[in-house]
């Protein structure tokens, strides 16, 4: 047999031998847009590359401008794969449409409420009729839990501007436009020292089950299994920690819809329940 022959052989026998997730199918990634586009794509494409070589499928990061566009698209099937709140992970999974699958044990959520560190305002209580600025009005933390709380632990009732984002949020309230804001203790760690230390903290929510990397129930088992295992075993190993660092995720491991159940329990989320087409969490 001649070496060409005998090397096209070869090769169409190792193609045949490719396991079915290497078929050049390309699966949609979102990300809750709690940061601008571009600091999600500087922060998530170089993950997906990984996750990529580690799963042997290909995928795609698509952006949403704002909460809202995200969540209607997660809600129509658009996503194969999504990072997203708590709240629309558990929303998703009780319509039949996405399940939780990695999670960060190590990055709960709590809800900051920030004002301007070098201002009037001290107390919560301070706020009752007063603006204050959210990312979105299903945002978990930064504007249900806040929100909720201001009105049955405080008696304050708040105005609320919503401005899109996390940082905008923060961006607001250092810059005197809004004299509060909702946000989360995670997204607050993350911005710029200039922000940063023009803020206060005068309010802290109870803690909650951190953003799941949550499937569609349309991908294949074997792709579902192959990219939860890469995230995973990214977590494990130097590179992987590095670039999971950046989102930011310190470390992985496997959930499902059980651990985000307890949020259909609190009151004050069973109106987004009902504004995202689901149940009013009754179950």
């Amino acid at each position: 047999m001649r070496l060409s022959h005998f090397l096209a052989v070869l090769g169409f026998s190792l193609l045949a031998l490719r396991p079915a997730q290497a078929e050049e199918r390309i699966y949609t990634f979102a990300v809750v847009p709690q940061f601008p586009q571009g600091q999600i794509a500087a922060t998530w494409m170089p993950v997906l590359a990984e996750i990529e070589k580690r799963a042997g499928v290909k995928l795609r990061l698509v952006g949403s401008p704002q909460i809202p566009d995200f969540e209607r698209d997660f809600l129509s099937g658009r996503y194969d794969f999504a990072y997203m709140n708590p709240l629309h992970a558990l929303a998703a999974a009780r319509k039949g449409i996405m399940d939780p699958m990695v999670r960060d044990p190590e990055a709960d959520l709590r809800g900051v409420l920030v004002v301007l560190k070098d201002g009037p305002i001290t107390d919560p209580r301070q706020l009752d009729g007063r603006e204050i600025a959210y990312p979105a009005p299903n945002a978990l933390v930064a504007r249900l839990v806040i929100e909720g709380d201001l009105k049955t632990k405080f008696g304050v009732r708040g105005v609320p501007r919503y401005v899109k984002t996390h940082a905008s949020v923060y961006y607001n309230v250092a810059l005197g436009l809004s004299p509060a804001g909702g946000g989360a203790a995670t997204t607050l760690a993350l911005q710029p020292p200039a922000i940063r230390d023009r803020l206060r903290v005068i309010y802290e929510s109870a803690v909650y089950p951190a953003h799941p990397v949550s499937v569609n129930r349309r991908v294949p088992a074997a792709h579902r299994r192959a990219v939860q295992q890469a995230f995973l075993a990214m977590a494990l190993d130097e590179r992987g920690r590095r670039l999971l660092a950046q989102v930011p995720i310190r470390s992985l491991k496997a959930t499902g819809a059980e651990e985000y159940g307890s949020l259909e329990r609190e009151d004050l989320l069973k109106q987004v329940f009902r504004s995202l087409g689901g149940d009013t969490g009754k179950r």
